[in-house]
């Protein structure tokens, strides 16, 4: 029994790998967000690692215990695992069932997010509007703008041409003359990783008193 439930798991972490990166492009602006603390995330944890992992258990018929060659077994679980995201579009066809697993699988997926941002909005949205409050007083924001090119030139997991567009949009922003259409562009400028906010906001002039909270 274990072996099967471990080799269908394997569907599942393979997806799970993929949404994690996404998860962490949605949730980017979300400051406080802290996934561990979060029921949300540990709804959206499940989904991705179950559906998958019962795709795999039902498409390679565990159900009935048969003999397998555990190598293929888990060479055939990584690709069902790889494929999943593509068959989200499609209505699959499992055990006799029409079964569209796209909408079965974003159902779950839109409750977690939803889980997540009854935590998160209200929080995020005060801290961005202080935020953007202070960066409007600061007396020059140049640092912040030299300190984040300098992030996104030594990102390695960009590519060069992710890195020439995403440097266009900071460039914009700096050239911005208003001080206050420049501080309110702030946070679309912030393409970082969510727990690196706090230092790069820090580099802009964002109080410690501000971002104190972020930071637990």
């Amino acid at each position: 029994m274990l072996i099967y439930l471990g080799v269908a798991a394997l569907a599942g972490a393979v997806n799970l790998w993929n949404a994690w990166r996404q998860l962490q492009n949605d949730c980017r602006f979300l400051i406080f967000f802290r996934p561990w603390k979060s029921i949300g995330f540990y709804f959206w944890f499940a989904a991705q690692v179950v559906i998958p992992s019962m795709l795999c258990w039902l498409t390679l018929g565990f159900q009935s215990r048969p003999n397998i060659d555990v190598v293929i077994a888990i060479a055939k679980s990584i690709f069902i695992g790889i494929g999943f995201v593509a068959m989200m579009n499609a209505t699959t066809q499992i055990v006799g069932f029409n079964l569209n697993i796209r909408a079965i699988y974003h159902l779950f997926i839109r409750v977690a997010y939803n889980l997540i941002a009854d935590q998160e909005t209200a929080r995020t949205a005060q801290f961005w509007q202080a935020c953007k409050a202070e960066l409007r007083a600061s007396p020059t924001l140049q640092d912040g703008f030299t300190y984040l090119r300098e992030y996104v030139k030594q990102d390695v997991s960009r590519t060069e041409e992710e890195k020439a567009s995403t440097l266009s949009v900071i460039d914009r922003a700096q050239a911005e003359p208003d001080r206050q259409k420049q501080a309110d562009q702030i946070q679309a400028v912030m393409l970082v990783r969510r727990p690196d906010l706090p230092i790069v906001l820090q580099k802009f002039g964002c109080s410690d008193r501000l971002l104190s909270g972020s930071l637990g």
